[in-house]
């Protein structure tokens, strides 16, 4: 009956929220979501300048607390606030603590009606899996060595470099730069100028034609927003997973003739100009696609002889058979006896949003190519197996799909559906694939691997590829690694700081100023 009750208030709840975002002041909200982020992220001496009645221990260093207002849920109020229509009247009191909290928990009382509404229909299992995909990129956060690191790896050398400098004169240095710039900005103050306050960006190399060039990119005025977010949002789909402006502009233009900028979420400008460069290069095509799959899986060898550099692991090779030549799995994981332990098959497809907060995930064509990462690490197993490929295989032999993008965050119940997939590729191969061949498969993404490397042995890992490839399959993998019971190190450094600097000159002057202080 209760349930019946929230149901029948959907309609109610979709109004109640317009219209009190229809009388809100868009920059003036805009500031609140900036205000109420900084005050929960250590910032709450800047954040306080904006609010009014807010509890001493609403103040945090993360999204944790009695009164916390997740940064997932700022990002859904933004995008909803530049989709609806505005009111002649501006009575919403955007520095009213209780009033942000009405607001709140208007918000989350919607969300938990459209799922009930919707719950018949969704598997619960996809449905945490959707949570997961809005939730644990924030938890993990988008500032760090890392993303910044491999995204410059990856999008910002060879074709991808060529592509941007040709379609934007612009190089991935010079956005990471920019971005990084305006997040340290962007901390302190919820609204700049760039025209007067970047002026020190240009002592770095940065001419006014290249920030206005990667302004364009990763902002626009707030009408634009607004048409663009009315566009991307009109899908049938819960709010919380429909698709979000400030993924590909974190920052707005406002005010008169749209001179000062906001950045609701300052973090996300990070999240464009690392992650996010994929927006600036996808328009070079199958070249560029290529290139990008070839140095993620140069990226995750290096990482992997770098973070356990007693352990052999080799390149994908080639090798002959009846057939025709085939490769061998993207990395191979041995002994000093050349016996591999573990075969690992990069995938870098990007998820889509139907893959990310869909109802269907598992329809979405990127898991074709996983299911197809599946099959080739079967055939691989058979082709040792019966000698043709000349490979020797430990007893316990483990495989492993790494995937670029969050493909198994939460995902638990897309991987029976990837499995049949991939059993249906093995039975037309025209390579016999017998199902003792089909070996348990563990599934993992890089930013995970990432973690568990940290503080892996040869021997964690490859507990961890076993507790993931059983009952657990689908389950986050550094959490499965804390769970292995062999030896572990102390935390290890992030193996490329060092390098970092040869990708983006910038970072190296950076490092440089640090070492000049007394």
């Amino acid at each position: 009956m209760a349930t019946a009750t929230r149901i029948d208030q959907l309609p109610g709840l979709r109004s109640s929220l317009s219209k009190l975002l229809s009388t809100a002041d868009d920059i003036v909200f805009l500031r609140m979501l900036w205000a109420l982020n900084a005050l929960q992220t250590g910032r709450a001496a800047e954040a306080g300048r904006f609010l009014n009645g807010y509890p001493p221990d609403a103040a945090t260093d993360g999204i944790l607390g009695p009164h916390a207002i997740y940064p997932w849920e700022l990002e859904t109020l933004a995008n909803e606030l530049l989709t609806t229509p505005k009111s002649i009247f501006r009575s919403f009191d955007c520095r009213n603590w209780n009033a942000i909290g009405d607001l709140v928990n208007l918000l989350r009382s919607l969300e938990g009606a459209e799922y009930l509404a919707r719950r018949e229909d969704v598997n619960i299992l996809v449905e945490l899996g959707r949570i997961g995909a809005r939730q644990f990129p924030w938890q993990r956060g988008y500032v760090g060595l890392p993303p910044l690191y491999r995204s410059a790896f990856i999008y910002g050398q060879g074709e991808c470099a060529a592509y941007l400098k040709q379609a934007a004169n612009l190089t991935p240095s010079d956005m990471t730069l920019v971005g990084f710039s305006l997040l340290s900005v962007f901390y302190p103050e919820p609204g700049i100028r760039p025209a007067t306050d970047m002026e020190l960006i240009h002592e770095w190399g940065i001419t006014r034609t290249t920030l206005q060039e990667t302004l364009k990119r990763i902002s626009c005025p707030i009408a634009v927003a607004r048409a663009q977010a009315a566009n991307i949002r009109v899908i049938e789909t819960a709010t919380a997973y429909k698709p979000s402006i400030l993924r590909r502009h974190p920052c707005l233009l406002v005010g008169h003739r749209a001179r000062t900028m906001i950045a609701p979420l300052p973090d996300l400008i990070m999240d464009r100009v690392t992650n996010g460069l994929f927006y600036d290069v996808v328009g070079g095509g199958g070249a560029v696609r290529d290139e990008v799959g070839r140095k993620f899986e140069s990226y995750a060898l290096d990482l992997l002889r770098r973070m356990l550099p007693a352990v052999l692991f080799d390149p994908e090779t080639s090798y002959r058979t009846p057939l025709g030549p085939i490769a061998t799995p993207d990395i191979l994981m041995c002994d000093r006896h050349r016996v591999v332990s573990l075969a690992i098959e990069c995938k870098a497809s990007r998820m889509s949003v139907a893959a990310r907060f869909g109802e269907a995930p598992g329809e979405d064509r990127g898991y074709e190519e996983i299911a197809k990462g599946i099959m080739q690490l079967w055939r691989f197993y058979a082709h040792s197996r019966l000698g043709i490929a000349p490979t020797r295989l430990s007893d316990d032999v483990k495989l492993l799909i790494l995937t670029l993008d969050e493909w198994f965050a939460g995902r638990a119940t897309i991987i029976p559906q990837i499995l049949e997939r991939a059993h249906v590729l093995a039975d037309a191969s025209a390579h016999a694939i017998s199902r003792e061949d089909r070996l348990p498969v563990a599934f993992c993404t890089i930013s995970e691997l990432e973690d568990v490397l940290r503080t892996a042995t040869a021997e964690s890992l490859l507990e961890t590829v076993e507790i993931a490839s059983g009952d657990r399959v689908g389950w986050i993998f550094s959490s499965l690694h804390q769970d292995a019971e062999s030896a572990k190190t102390e935390p290890k450094d992030y193996p490329f700081q060092d390098a970092l600097g040869d990708l983006l000159p910038w970072y190296a002057r950076l490092q440089d100023l640090g070492d000049d202080e007394p």
